[in-house]
């Protein structure tokens, strides 16, 4: 279970980067 919350922690985490990432790189 508690392996199971923490993926989902991180996948969360990585999308919000790449998210960040990306619309930074589309502004920049």
């Amino acid at each position: 279970m508690k392996t199971c919350i923490t993926k989902g922690i991180v996948t969360v985490s990585l999308t919000a980067i790449l998210l960040s990432c990306s619309s930074a790189w589309a502004a920049g």
